[in-house]
């Protein structure tokens, strides 16, 4: 059986229920392929005082996130958030089939851009990304929400030189 992103989108969401974050997190929805040039940059926003996260959910069931399940509109709008005092903009990730989740920071997605990659995989993102703690169900995750906000907060990922850090060419 394959786990979707919608899927994934929903657990989330499911895993804030009864936390303390449960009424800051809001679903963005998605208008159907741009329709009118209306397009959102992300899944969910989520306050946590003084914090406002920007977050892009995707399932991968590879060992790799190619930047093009990103569209350009989601990277450069999250990208945009990226210079306000106080905004946590990023992607998080589901490798299903390895059962690992990362938060990636959308500035480490650019500094890898930067280097001529077009993906990350999860040697990279074990490096450079911040793994999420989650419980595993039969199919579905239950993401642990205090630690993900509380270590989303606090994360710095470490200088990013992929050349020194000898990755294998994607």
């Amino acid at each position: 059986m394959s786990y979707s992103g919608k899927q994934f989108e929903q657990n989330f969401k499911d895993s804030f229920k009864g936390s303390p974050y449960d009424k800051g997190l809001m679903r963005l929805f998605d208008v159907t392929s741009g329709y009118s040039g209306q397009a959102t940059i992300c899944d969910f926003l989520l306050y946590s005082y003084p914090n406002l996260f920007y977050l892009e959910l995707k399932a991968e069931k590879t060992a790799n996130l190619p930047f093009s399940n990103i569209t350009r509109h989601q990277y450069e709008g999250l990208l945009e958030k990226a210079d306000y005092k106080g905004a946590i903009p990023g992607i998080i990730v589901y490798y299903y089939t390895y059962d690992c989740i990362y938060f990636i920071p959308i500035t480490v997605i650019r500094d890898i851009k930067s280097q001529g990659r077009n993906s990350i995989n999860i040697d990279m993102c074990e490096k450079y990304a911040m793994p999420m703690v989650f419980r595993k169900k039969r199919v579905n995750v239950v993401i642990d929400t205090v630690s993900f906000v509380k270590d989303a907060k606090n994360f710095k990922s470490p200088e990013i030189n992929l050349k020194e850090d000898k990755f294998v060419k994607n």
